[in-house]
């Protein structure tokens, strides 16, 4: 392709050097694994126009010769004096830009030179051989064309477009400058190996990436891999070299999907429509699809073709989750090569979304890759990867650091009473302010830290799988707060199991245990309830009780567990997410100023989930209009089993939200008044019905009264209950001491002895 831009520009314009000896060999160079650009491809010494270049001359071939030569003295170890004599050596033999699938576009002009030219003797190496491995080259060597065409037809050696062009027409020994005329379809494509051809195709992808590569992979019979595009004039090249090859006499078997995501099946319906052959994907991909016209590719099958040179070739089928879950890598094994899709990138980076990724099986698909140690790598995204090994180790220590990073910005919560309060648990996007401070603005921009967010959610799930960090709800979502795990959790853990495994032991060999029923267990439950209430004023009474009462809760879940209908996590879980509903204000994003404000928040909240248990309800059942009213009521919450004067508070509370109560308390109190007069006039004149109608008036009417006081009921009639019991005793032992029967006492007697037991126990 000859060079029509005549404009040098820094960053863009790169020279390289052909350098050929009396033999007709060739110094070939292997640029290290470090490299940024093309790392362990072999190629021609060369590199990128600096600003010192660009003071030689303004003449642009002059310069680009004046970085070729700068760059052989620099990698090589030459000491050549650049000067007009010496730059006249070389002879410029074409121009070749980058493929379309990479962001930034480099134009190469190449240079051919005679080794004598530069001081180098027949075969000799130069000064490079006897120093350590550099930055820019690993390796350099002296072989022919031919000899070196071969090695890449074996797998051998991995290069670029041009390399590859210019290598043919020198083993062909065809003119330099023809090259791009000779191999015009290396413009558009790259011949990764004989069998595998890659064709980039602009796609809806993400930035920085703008193509997804096409593969064409075999001879005389071959496969088409992730057409990716529906862009007509982008699947129109795909189909041109399609008929190229059919032309040829080659036969298309089929279409392969490394897996489901758009960027990589989006050209798949016009494809198949045009070519019906077969389609291949693992049968994850296919159900993601919703393809049921397939064949299922799993892990270890095959996909044969005819070779014209080894008679037959395959690849073989490798199920590499973590990207996806159905996702595939297509391994070539003649060649050392392996088709990785989205394992890994040449442009970009790879993300594992939390929805269908899996950050534990997508490293170990990648340490998996790594041990096979694969000549080259082709991604879905960039150019053929050739340091394979020292990619796949960035990849997986990158997300080892990452994931560390993240378990450090966590609060680390050494005890569990510091959970609850002292310790703030982080949301996703305060975890990646801290995690991501050195990742560029542009993958942290959104709500809940844009790319690097969902990375992070995906390191996050995996390490609570690992049981590293603790989640505020059951199924982590972009909402969670998140708190650091620390091994001092495990007593509980251990003290919980134990527990749990003892009393499954009592369900089997205990009689009693064995025919206790859910029904049986009610007593007990309210039981100990009221005896963890009686115990509070003693430590280890208080401690011994609520065991006792927990027991009751593990008993009556293990019975569910037999059942098969939840155990004892769910109820953990379903605690901790009811937890997290609601209080918005401390797993969320809501701020509240006060108690007043919370508890409202909190009636809004039951009420909103009241509502929608009733919507789902009535999806299953066909029900009266009343009892969907009553479903959705205020009112409807409240537990039927609850004791009357709690359930008074309770209804007095729920009502009041909606401003359904007296303004203060002296209306409370009136109605007190006004209820106490019915119930001496239905005692005069009323029936037992009456009567008790209207006490329970009364009696609701007091708790109103105590409502707006803000005092318990239940702890005021307690209150009283103590205090009558006391001064009644003592009335008791007063009456002891006197030797008087109380059964025998006039009404006067017994008020004086109350009055007597008042007055000491008041003093």
């Amino acid at each position: 392709m000859s060079h029509k831009d005549t404009h040098i520009k820094l960053g863009r314009n790169t020279a390289a050097l052909i350098i050929t000896n009396r033999q007709d060999q060739v110094l070939w160079c292997k640029r290290g694994e470090t490299a940024p650009f093309l790392g362990s491809y072999w190629a021609f010494v060369g590199g990128m126009v600096s600003s010192l270049d660009l003071q030689v001359s303004t003449e642009p071939r002059s310069i680009l010769k004046t970085t070729a030569l700068r760059e052989a003295n620099e990698e090589l170890g030459l000491e050549l004096k650049i000067d007009e004599l010496n730059l006249d050596h070389l002879e410029w033999v074409g121009s070749w830009s980058t493929p379309p699938y990479l962001p930034k576009q480099i134009i190469c002009d190449f240079f051919t030179i005679e080794a004598g030219s530069l001081g180098l003797e027949h075969n000799s190496l130069p000064p490079f051989a006897k120093r350590q491995k550099d930055q820019e080259l690993e390796e350099v060597a002296w072989a022919s064309p031919q000899e070196f065409y071969q090695r890449w037809q074996q797998g051998q050696v991995t290069l670029a477009p041009p390399t590859l062009a210019f290598c043919r027409a020198m083993a062909q020994q065809q003119t330099l400058a023809q090259a791009a005329t000779l191999y015009p379809e290396l413009l558009r494509l790259n011949q990764v190996t004989p069998s595998i051809q890659l064709l980039p195709l602009r796609s809806a992808t993400l930035p920085p990436a703008t193509h997804t590569n096409c593969y064409l992979v075999g001879t005389q019979e071959f496969y088409i891999v992730d057409p990716g595009s529906k862009i007509k004039s982008e699947l129109d090249k795909l189909y041109h070299e399609i008929e190229h090859r059919l032309a040829q006499g080659d036969t298309l078997l089929g279409t392969i999907l490394t897996h489901h995501h758009h960027d990589h099946c989006a050209g798949l319906n016009d494809l198949r429509s045009r070519y019906p052959q077969l389609l291949f994907a693992h049968p994850l991909t296919a159900q993601l699809l919703k393809i049921d016209d397939y064949t299922p590719l799993l892990e270890g099958q095959t996909l044969a073709w005819k070779d014209s040179v080894q008679g037959q070739d395959y690849i073989e089928v490798w199920h590499t989750p973590g990207h996806a879950p159905g996702h595939i890598c297509l391994v070539h094994h003649r060649s050392q090569t392996a088709i990785v899709g989205d394992m890994v990138a040449g442009v970009g980076s790879i993300v594992i979304e939390p929805d269908d990724g899996d950050m534990e099986a997508y490293l170990d698909s990648l340490e998996r890759l790594k041990r096979r140690g694969f000549q080259r790598l082709l991604p879905s995204h960039g150019p053929p990867i050739a340091n394979t090994n020292y990619l796949l180790t960035h990849y997986i220590q990158h997300r080892l650091e990452r994931e560390a990073k993240i378990y450090q910005a966590l609060p680390q919560a050494f005890e569990l009473n510091q959970g609850a309060g002292e310790l703030s648990w982080l949301s996703l996007a305060e975890v990646v302010a801290k995690a991501y401070s050195d990742a560029p603005a542009v993958v942290k921009k959104g709500r809940y830290g844009g790319l690097a967010g969902q990375a992070a959610l995906s390191h996050l799930i995996y390490l609570e799988k690992q049981g590293k960090v603790l989640c505020s709800e059951t199924k982590a979502t972009t909402k969670s707060r998140w708190l650091a795990y620390h091994p001092y959790l495990d007593r509980f853990a251990h003290s919980l199991v134990r527990l749990k495994a003892m009393m499954n032991t009592l369900r089997v060999q205990c009689p009693w245990d064995r025919k206790q029923s859910l029904n049986s267990l009610k007593r007990y439950l309210i039981e100990e309830s009221y005896e963890v209430l009686d115990s509070m004023s003693d430590e280890q009474e208080h401690r011994e009780e609520l065991g006792d009462l927990f027991f009751q809760i593990l008993f009556q879940s293990v019975i569910r567990e037999q059942d098969q209908h939840f155990d004892l996590a769910d109820v953990f879980d379903a605690l901790a997410n009811k937890l997290s509903r609601r209080h918005p204000h401390v797993f969320g994003d809501l701020h509240v100023t006060d108690a007043t404000e919370v508890k409202d928040l909190w009636q809004s909240i039951k009420a909103q989930e009241r509502q929608k248990k009733a919507e789902q309800k009535n999806k299953q059942e066909t029900i009266s209009e009343h009892v969907h009213q009553q479903q959705t009521s205020l009112l409807s919450g409240i537990p039927k089993s609850a004791p009357a004067l709690l359930k008074a508070q309770l209804i007095g509370e729920k009502a009041a939200t909606v401003g359904f109560e007296w303004p203060s308390v002296e209306g409370a109190l009136a109605k007190v008044d006004e209820e106490r007069l019915e119930v001496i006039e239905a005692i005069q004149s009323g029936t037992q019905e009456q009567v008790l109608s209207e006490l329970g008036d009364l009696f609701f009417a007091v708790v109103n009264v105590c409502r707006h006081m803000d005092i318990d009921p239940q702890r005021a009639l307690e209150s009283t209950n103590q205090t009558f019991s006391k001064r009644f005793q003592y009335v008791e032992y007063l009456a002891q001491q006197k030797q008087l029967d109380l059964k025998q006492l006039h009404i006067d007697d017994l008020e004086e002895l109350w009055q007597q037991a008042k007055a000491y126990l008041t003093s």
